[in-house]
């Protein structure tokens, strides 16, 4: 929860307790709006990593925001290798923002992009572009290094929905998608989602019921309150949230993603989970 103090409840200290890594690698530096010492206190991951962290391993080209997301993808797999190489069981969250406003960045050349999209009068296309090809390297890349095993899970989501301002009020053209309470993505993604099989994907979920979805998959005693729901069913736990019990501004509408057509994996323990926040989402 996004609550100040120590003994608050979060998914970093509960898996954690369950002698999991708690890894948390940001984009900016650590230094902005006190992060270092923030976020660990707050959301109580014992690995905080930052800017700073990433130019001590010899990533350069970061700009006055920080590093952009193919920087960010490949530390994550370097992360989930050595985490692999050490039988690590990891949660890890990484948090990008080449797509953050007022303008997002785009890393493709002029000649290399798609002609609609390089002669787009919206800089926002070319950055929904760039967005897109970082995430689909980071699972090519992640397949090819054996990564994508029926262990791991792979969450996309956003923090917010694009705000209503410059060339958002031309691309985005729903209502629904304006508003102050608007649908932000959410994606599960793995090699086995035998736990995801009866989720109803036209439903709606908040953000706070992430954890205790996630917390689910390791068949784990709910330590959350019960206003918080799981959203799949588990052994524990065969329920699926329903639209009703919205409670914060932050909702999504769920969707998975397959890699295998196999169901007949058991997921329930799943020892690697990382979590991209894309920042802003069209």
């Amino acid at each position: 929860p996004d609550l100040p103090g120590e003994a608050q409840p979060s998914i970093f200290r509960s898996v954690q307790q369950a002698g999991w890594r708690g890894i948390f690698m940001n984009a900016s530096s650590q230094y902005y709006n006190n992060e270092l010492h923030e976020y660990p206190t707050q959301f109580g991951m014992e690995e905080y990593y930052a800017k700073e962290y990433l130019e001590d391993a010899g990533y350069t080209g970061a700009s006055g925001w920080g590093y952009h997301n193919d920087v960010m993808y490949a530390e994550a797999l370097n992360l989930l290798e050595k985490g692999q190489k050490n039988n690590d069981k990891m949660l890890l969250v990484v948090k990008t923002l080449d797509m953050h406003q007022p303008y997002p960045y785009y890393g493709t050349a002029y000649g290399d992009m798609p002609e609609g999209v390089r002669d787009s009068k919206y800089v926002t296309v070319r950055g929904i572009y760039w967005v897109n090809l970082t995430i689909q390297n980071f699972f090519k890349e992640a397949s090819r290094r054996g990564l994508m095993d029926d262990r791991t899970l792979f969450v996309i989501t956003s923090d917010h929905n694009p705000h209503s301002g410059g060339e958002y009020m031309e691309l985005v053209t729903d209502e629904r998608s304006r508003r102050s309470i608007a649908p932000i993505p959410m994606i599960f993604i793995g090699k086995n989602l035998a736990p995801f099989a009866l989720l109803d994907e036209e439903q709606y979920a908040s953000q706070i019921d992430l954890a205790p979805t996630l917390l689910a998959l390791r068949c784990r005693k709910n330590l959350w309150d019960a206003t918080f729901c799981s959203m799949h069913p588990c052994r524990m736990r065969w329920a699926i949230l329903a639209a009703k019990r919205i409670i914060t501004t932050k909702i999504f509408r769920l969707r998975t993603k397959w890699t295998s057509r196999s169901r007949t994996v058991t997921a329930t323990r799943l020892p690697i989970i990382l979590f991209m926040n894309t920042q802003t989402a069209i």
